[in-house]
């Protein structure tokens, strides 16, 4: 009998395999006829585990993973976040109190302005203050309301 290449997500690492093995959850091969281990990648939106089970784990809310391996889920943008095992920045969508295209930037509201200690919320301007667009990015772009001075 002839000799059949391992199918996607699975590989044979030795020498006159009987069977190839399969890749570990969540995680698949890029081409047919796999040899290692090391040739099950996570797939986009998935990272690898930090434990020794060699898990694909999913990238949590608030992450994304756009390319196959073993890399880190990065962080959405400043004021927005993203469902669980995203695969792209432009999965990540602006907050409640924020504006802007997917993938950001996400503007704060009028009225609210950006709060470099806190990358996830806008914080409101003092009483009888507002913004005179949206976009503020510090509390002296607070301007006094009509009437007040």
């Amino acid at each position: 009998g002839g000799c059949g290449a391992c199918a996607l997500g699975t590989y044979a690492d030795s020498l006159n395999a009987t069977s190839c093995t399969q890749c570990p959850i969540n995680s698949t091969t890029l081409s047919e006829g796999s040899d290692t281990l090391t040739s099950c990648l996570c797939p986009p939106g998935f990272s690898l585990s930090l434990n020794a089970s060699g898990e694909c784990t999913p990238c949590l809310g608030g992450t994304y993973k756009n390319n196959s391996g073993s890399g880190e889920c990065l962080v959405c943008p400043n004021r927005s976040t993203s469902r669980l095992a995203s695969h792209s920045v432009l999965d990540c969508e602006c907050l409640e109190g924020t504006s802007g295209p997917a993938g950001g930037p996400c503007l704060c509201d009028e009225g609210t302005y950006a709060d470099d200690t806190d990358p996830l919320s806008c914080l409101p301007c003092p009483a009888n203050t507002t913004t005179s667009s949206n976009g503020a990015q510090a509390t002296s772009d607070c301007i006094c309301v009509s009437g007040f001075s």
